[in-house]
C-alpha cells in the first residue's frame, strides 16, 4: 500500500462475508511502508471465520474510533511489524476473536499482535473467545485518556496461553 486517507469515514474497509475469507492488508518491500488514515478507524477488518493479517506498515491513524480495528469469528488475527499506531480518542488497536454464536463451537484461532519496536497512542486491546493463544508484543504504548488501561487482555474461559511483552514504557495516566 502507499497513502490512503478517509476524511470523514475508514481510510482501509474490508470485509469477508464468506466463511473463510481471508484480509491480508501489507506495506510493500522489506521495511515497513505506506500510511493509512481514517476520520473514524484507520483500518477496519473483519471475517467470518477467516485469517485477518495487517502487517508491515508504517503508520496507521484513527480518529474517532482505533487505529487498527479487526474482528475474526474463528480465524487467525496477526498484527505485526507496524511502525506507528494511533487512534485520537481512544484504542490504538481494537482487536478481537469471537466464537461462532450460531452454533455454540468455540473457534480456535491465534490472536498475535507483534509489533516490538512500535510506538502505540491509545489503548491496546486484545480479547479472545477461541481456544487458541493470545501473544502480544509491543513497544512503547502511550494511553492519553485518564482512567483507562494501556494495555488491555481479555482471555476467554477456552483461551489458551496468553503471553504479554512490552519492548517500551507503557504509560496510562
Amino acid at each position: 500500500t502507499g497513502s490512503l486517507t478517509g476524511t470523514s469515514q475508514r481510510g482501509l474497509y474490508a470485509k469477508g462475508t464468506a466463511s473463510g475469507t481471508a484480509i491480508t492488508v501489507s506495506g510493500i518491500g522489506d521495511t515497513p511502508s505506506g500510511t493509512i488514515t481514517g476520520g473514524t478507524e484507520g483500518i477496519r477488518a473483519e471475517t467470518q471465520g477467516g485469517d485477518i493479517t495487517i502487517q508491515n506498515l508504517a503508520s496507521v491513524t484513527g480518529g474517532s474510533g482505533a487505529g487498527i480495528y479487526a474482528r475474526s469469528k474463528g480465524g487467525n488475527l496477526t498484527i505485526e511489524d507496524i511502525t506507528n499506531i494511533t487512534s485520537t480518542s481512544g484504542r490504538s488497536i481494537d482487536a478481537f476473536i469471537e466464537s461462532d454464536s450460531s452454533n455454540s463451537e468455540i473457534s480456535t484461532g491465534n490472536l498475535k499482535i507483534d509489533s516490538e519496536s512500535g510506538t502505540f497512542t491509545g489503548q491496546v486491546y486484545a480479547k479472545s473467545d477461541s481456544s487458541g493463544t493470545i501473544d502480544l508484543t509491543v513497544g512503547a504504548v502511550t494511553m492519553t485518556q485518564e482512567g483507562i488501561d494501556a494495555i488491555r487482555v481479555i482471555a476467554g474461559e477456552a483461551t489458551g496461553d496468553v503471553t504479554v511483552r512490552a519492548k517500551g514504557t507503557v504509560y496510562a495516566p
